[in-house]
This record gives C-alpha cells, sequence and structure tokens, in this order.
C-alpha cells in the first residue's frame, strides 16, 4: 500500500513532459542536435507514496458526505474520522556483511522550536519545543468544456451544485479524466441539455511526503526562490489582525542525517484532533504493517557526474603571463596549433605559428546539499564547516571583495576580462565545491593510443582542494605522457582529432549511484554485467558519467606535400602509363587524363 520513492519523481515527470513537447514542435533539419538525450534524474530525497491514494480519499469523501446527513444520535466514530495529520520517524537501516540486519534509532523529522514575538527583532514573549505535524494539501479546479459547450451553457452553469461531492483523481490519472470529462460536456450539450454542472476535481499527489535530509515542519534557513527571481526571506507572515510574529527552527541534535549510499525506513504516528499522538520513544513490537518496507529506502544520488571544466590560458614569456587572445578557431573545448611546412616556400608570407595549445581541466562544480549529501561535511564542527561552504561559494572567474554591507563582510565579483583565462604557468586549485566523485578524467581515442585507446589521468589534492591540471598538443606522433602537472598529446601534421573527455568514479563510488542499481538489478547476473561494469568504473557510461567531445587540430599554412599524379593512363591504352602529353589520339583537339592525383586529405 505505501512505497518508498528515490528521487524526484514529479519533477522528472514534468521534465520528460516538456521533452516529449519539443520533439514533437516540428524543427528544421539544421536545427536538430546530433545528440540528444532524455533529462537528468535529481536526487531530491526520499518519498513515501500512498498507492491509489484518490481512491480512499473519495471513500472517505463519501463516508464524511453519509456521516453530514446521519442523525447525531445514530453517529459512530471511528479512528480514521478523528485524524487530523501524521507524525513521521525515520531510522537508519544497517546491512552487516554477514546479512544482518540491524536499525538505528527512530528520529521524528516533526520536532521543533518555536518562539513568539510581537515584533520584528524583538525580544520572544513565548518560547517551546513542540512536534508539528503534516496533514493532507490538495488544490481544486474545475474541467473547462470545450467551446461548443460553452455556447449552450449558462455562465454559471459550471460552477459547483449544491451537495455535489468533489471528484478525486490524482495527477497521473489527470489528463484522461479530463477529456473523458469534456466529451460527457460536449455529449449532453449536442443533444440540448442546458445546464451541465461536472464535479469539481481535486489535485493530490499520491506522494504522502517528501523527505529531503530536513526537518517536515520546519523551512530551510536562507532565502527562497520566487517567481520575480529575487531570492528574499519567507519568514512567517503574521496572520492579519494579530500582531504576532512565529518563528519555528529545529531542535538541535534531533534530525536524521540523509546521506548516499544509506538505508532508511519510516514510520507515521497518528495525530488526533487535539495534536496529541504517541511518542517518538514508543517502541511497539516489530510488525512490518507499522513500517516501510525493509527492503525499500535506499537513498542513492541520480544526477549524473558531469565533464570535467575547461579553462582558457595565457601563454607566458618569462615571469609574466603575454596577453593573447583566442586566434581563429580556437574555443575552450578546441585546441588549435599551427606549423609551418618548411618545405614549401610559399609559408614564407603566412601568418606566425603557434606549435603549442594549452588548456586547464578541472572537475565540475555540485551545490553544498550535493556535498553534504555525500557526508563531505560530516567530519568537521558547524563553524568549520559553515566557514567552508562560504570560501567555496565562488565560481571560475570570481573573487572575494570586502563588503560591509553583506551578512559575511564580503562578496563575490567577476574579474574583468573578456574571457576568463589562468596563465599556463599556474595551478588552478578550484574556488568552488568539487564534485566528491570526479575523481580524475578520462580520455579516449586520444592520438597514440593503443588497445581500448583509453588514459586515465586523476585530480591531485584531496577534497575539497582538488587541483586541476593542463593539457597540452604539439607536433608529432608519440603516445601521450603526463610530465609534471601537463599530460602532452601529440598530433600529426594535418590532423583533425575528436577525441573524449569525461569524470570517473573514486573506487566503488559507483555504488552510489541510482542509475547504476536500477541497471544492475534489470541485468542481474547476465554475461553483460563485467563488461558494463568496467565500462561505468572507467567514466564510459553516458548516463552516469556524460563526456565531452574534444577537438584536437594540427593546421598547416600549406598543404603538408604537393599533390603527386600517382598513375596517368592512356583511356585507349588501360594497360601502359604513358606521360600527360600522350593521352590524347591523332587529331583530336582535346586530351582524357584518366589516373590517381595523390594529396594528403588532412590539410589540403
Amino acid at each position: 500500500m505505501y512505497d518508498v520513492v528515490p528521487g524526484d519523481v514529479e519533477g522528472a515527470f514534468k521534465r520528460v513532459a516538456k521533452f516529449s513537447e519539443l520533439l514533437l514542435k516540428p524543427k528544421k533539419a539544421e536545427e536538430l542536435a546530433e545528440k540528444i538525450s532524455l533529462p537528468a534524474l535529481r536526487s531530491a530525497g526520499l518519498s513515501v507514496a500512498h498507492n491509489e491514494r484518490d481512491l480512499w480519499l473519495d471513500q472517505l469523501l463519501e463516508r464524511q458526505k453519509t456521516m453530514s446527513s446521519t442523525p447525531k444520535s445514530n453517529l459512530v466514530f471511528s479512528g480514521e474520522d478523528l485524524i487530523r495529520g501524521y507524525r513521521i520517524d525515520v531510522r537508519e537501516v544497517n546491512r552487516q556483511a554477514n546479512g544482518s540486519v540491524t536499525f538505528g534509532p527512530w528520529r521524528s523529522l516533526c520536532f521543533r522550536h518555536g518562539e513568539h514575538r510581537l515584533a520584528p527583532n524583538a525580544p520572544p514573549v513565548l518560547t517551546y519545543n513542540d512536534e508539528g505535524w503534516i496533514s493532507l494539501g490538495a488544490t481544486e479546479g474545475d474541467v473547462e468544456p470545450p467551446p461548443s459547450v460553452n455556447r449552450q451553457i449558462k455562465p454559471n452553469a459550471l460552477q459547483p451544485a449544491p451537495g455535489v461531492t468533489p471528484h478525486i483523481q490524482s495527477r497521473a490519472a489527470m489528463p484522461n479524466v479530463a477529456q473523458s470529462r469534456i466529451a460527457a460536456l460536449a455529449a449532453q450539450a449536442a443533444v440540448g441539455a442546458i445546464r451541465v454542472v461536472p464535479k469539481p476535481i481535486l489535485h493530490i499527489y499520491e506522494s504522502l511526503f517528501r523527505w529531503a535530509g530536513w526537518s517536515l515542519c520546519v523551512p530551510r534557513p536562507g532565502k527562497d526562490l520566487n517567481p520575480q527571481d529575487n531570492p528574499d526571506y519567507s519568514g512567517h507572515a503574521p496572520i492579519p489582525g494579530i500582531p504576532m510574529q512565529v518563528h519555528f527552527t529545529p531542535i538541535p541534535g534531533t534530525l536524521q542525517r540523509l546521506r548516499f549510499g544509506k538505508q532508511y525506513q519510516f514510520r507515521a504516528r497518528v495525530v488526533d484532533l487535539a495534536g496529541n499522538s504517541l511518542p517518538v520513544t514508543y517502541s511497539p513490537p516489530e510488525n512490518p504493517l507499522f513500517v516501510t518496507d525493509v527492503n525499500d529506502g535506499f537513498y542513492d544520488r541520480f544526477e549524473p557526474v558531469s565533464s570535467p571544466v575547461m579553462v582558457l590560458t595565457q601563454p607566458t614569456k618569462g615571469p609574466k603571463p603575454v596577453e593573447q587572445p583566442l586566434l581563429p578557431g580556437d574555443f575552450p573545448a578546441r585546441l588549435v596549433i599551427r606549423t609551418l611546412n618548411l618545405e614549401t616556400p610559399q609559408d614564407g608570407s603566412a601568418g606566425p605559428a603557434t606549435p603549442i595549445s594549452i588548456r586547464h581541466i578541472v572537475p565540475p562544480r555540485v551545490s553544498q546539499e550535493l556535498s553534504e549529501q555525500h557526508g563531505m561535511f560530516d567530519s568537521l564542527t558547524p563553524p568549520q564547516a559553515h566557514q567552508l561552504m562560504t570560501d567555496k561559494d565562488l565560481d571560475l572567474g570570481e573573487q572575494w571583495q570586502s563588503d560591509p554591507t553583506s551578512p559575511i563582510g564580503r562578496k563575490a565579483v567577476k574579474i574583468e576580462s573578456p574571457e576568463f583565462v589562468v596563465p599556463a604557468n599556474q595551478h588552478i586549485t578550484v574556488p568552488y565545491l568539487p564534485d566528491p566523485l570526479a575523481a580524475g578524467v578520462t580520455f579516449s581515442e586520444l592520438p597514440g593510443t593503443t588497445g581500448n585507446r583509453l588514459l586515465l589521468q586523476p585530480f591531485a589534492g584531496n577534497w575539497p582542494n582538488r587541483v586541476g591540471f593542463k593539457i597540452m598538443i604539439e607536433a608529432g606522433t608519440a603516445p601521450p605522457v603526463f610530465q609534471g602537472d601537463t599530460l602532452k598529446i601529440f598530433v600529426p601534421p594535418g590532423e583533425h582529432i575528436r577525441a573524449e573527455a569525461s569524470c570517473f568514479f573514486p573506487p566503488g563510488s559507483e555504488n552510489l549511484m541510482g542509475l547504476w542499481r536500477w541497471i544492475q538489478e534489470r541485468m542481474g547476473h547476465q554475461s553483460e554485467g563485467s563488461s558494463m561494469l568496467a565500462l561505468v568504473r572507467q567514466g564510459r557510461h553516458w548516463l552516469l558519467t556524460p563526456n565531452r567531445d574534444l577537438d584536437l587540430v594540427h593546421a598547416l599554412q600549406q598543404p603538408l606535400f604537393n599533390p603527386v599524379w600517382a598513375s596517368l593512363s592512356n583511356p585507349t591504352q588501360t594497360s601502359q602509363e604513358v606521360p600527360a602529353d600522350h593521352v590524347r589520339t591523332f587529331g583530336d583537339t582535346h586530351a582524357y587524363l584518366y589516373g590517381t592525383l595523390a594529396v594528403h586529405r588532412g590539410s589540403t
């Protein structure tokens, strides 16, 4: 009846719906991308879903309607009639290597500390600790009939008639219900119906609640996003006419940590109309009917590990960098070198050569919340964790600047430059929180590689102070080699090579990925499992570690060599090669040239 669902199901549904609309929209051929993929899923906590919740609520409303028409002397209430809400508890499930299962203590997700004030920033007049609860949330809306029905229905015809029971449907069933309702309205209008009164529809989710590592009864600290794209503190708005501000915070030490790779179990305590319930310390006999399934509740990460970030460099001359903008054809992920062909005298009037091209490569950025759910702050004290979060709240190309008006005494400002570049003789220690699962970079299809044509290069430094490295291309045919902090890649003259770069996992961390768990459950013990695991660990699985293209170009000022006639034959004497001036019969005023002209394809 109840299932624990990982990930952001509702958000995934909306993104897939928009994705399908994009595919159905007619497009020109040139507007279609070469690669297209489904929207990525998000790790948004664990949800407990009530299966067929719409039917349950429909029955509940029918019962309430029956009770409202029953004489008071004959009313008999059951426990379900006196429920005001639920208090949710969670505990960690620990699976041992020998197969045994142990459980952590139950922790309430509804404990809170309340403060009442008569004015903003005034001292509280009342403070207390209590437990909140969660209750049913629904929205109501009418089904809009087609225009043909509107013309035959009175303006007030769509208002709910007195005594009509609202019709309940879950979100997933709404489209079909709306279509059938509209079809019924059209049929009634076609036979001359004067008044059509559809039942109003309540929109509900099958999810009872979603726990994302915070309290279910207290808002998260910090600013909230709003439609105006102007984050602000929502707070608790006072009730009109009552000059009282109420502010709730979690009671320290009461919340359960939400971490990737862990398993959790939930239970609900009923809250009656007076706000009473059993305490969180209540320990009934273990009964599977009272808690969620012990085989559910695995919390995994669904966000893929993004591809590594490419950063432009400045060439150096001595101790100071030399300003040099991007050359034609250069992009962050396209490295171009230009060399001269010494055997071709026309190169003497060509532009200057650029024998090397360098890029910094650094791990991708993730949010503070994702880092927290990886447990990266668990070993720090709260002040240390807060300091780290604020210090690492920069993006590439930003720096701190003193600001007395800021709550932290500083603000992030953009470095004034058309392009963010880093001198080639410097290292990049990322100014943000790097992805804990980005241990290094997997390069594939690099020139000079053999076998599986893969090269794995780890990042230096420990989280969060990951240090990037450099890649440099230069002319040559040798295999790639890592020297110092630079991966040297040799590109033959006139070649344009498309390689790929993705991130790979720390050993064993692939088991934290939710999609990998689903793939394993689907494949079972199939023979492809070992080869699939190798791809995942090498960072070569598109669902888990998507790659980015790297264009490696060795451009020449002139073709690598002059065109050469490899063969030239007389069409009347196909078996004998003759000079070009002989490929003409007696008396003809034209000649046919048949043969093979050898050119260098990459540079011609």
